[in-house]
């Protein structure tokens, strides 16, 4: 199991038709960012009818054929990758992997903060929290924002942890 990568978004898209329009933005962006792979696509999770559920509860989970998930409400957006999140603190190749992937949604919605899913903020997505609210949460609890990605993690010979947030700079 382990850590894995999670990068939180504002979203602006506060209507459900305006998060199938994301949707389908995504699934075409996602096509020509791996143009000799176009099948990447977004099944909608949690329930069998995703607008009712997004009237009823706030939020829509989507599951890319990849392995990521996406839950999304009016005011937040959360990319949850299958990339371990060491992986991504320690290898400059994998962060950058991923860090385009996140562009695809920034072009979209604003830049990310990055986080360990072990940090838990999922929760804010699913009870309609705003971005501020997470900033303001991470700052309480971890300070200012890291500098470098690669600062967040804590390594030596024995053990490895992490610390602390990166807002990234991708638009």
């Amino acid at each position: 199991m382990g850590v894995k990568f999670t990068a939180i978004f504002n979203n602006n898209n506060s209507t459900f038709e305006k998060i199938e329009n994301l949707k389908r933005k995504l699934k075409l962006e996602w096509s020509k960012k791996r143009s000799e792979d176009n099948s990447l696509d977004w099944s909608t999770i949690y329930c069998d009818d995703p607008k009712e559920h997004f009237e009823r509860y706030g939020h829509v989970g989507l599951m890319g054929s990849n392995g990521d998930l996406l839950n999304i409400s009016s005011n937040l957006i959360e990319l949850q990758s299958e990339v371990d999140w060491f992986a991504f603190l320690k290898f400059p190749e994998t962060r950058e992997e991923v860090r385009a992937d996140c562009l695809l949604i920034a072009g979209m919605v604003g830049n990310p903060i990055y986080l360990p899913d072990s940090y838990s903020y999922s929760s804010f997505v699913f009870e309609g929290n705003t971005f501020d609210d997470v900033l303001s949460s991470l700052q309480k609890k971890y300070g200012e924002p890291m500098k470098d990605i690669a600062c967040m993690l804590i390594q030596n010979e024995f053990y490895w942890e992490t610390t602390g947030y990166y807002i990234d700079s991708l638009i």
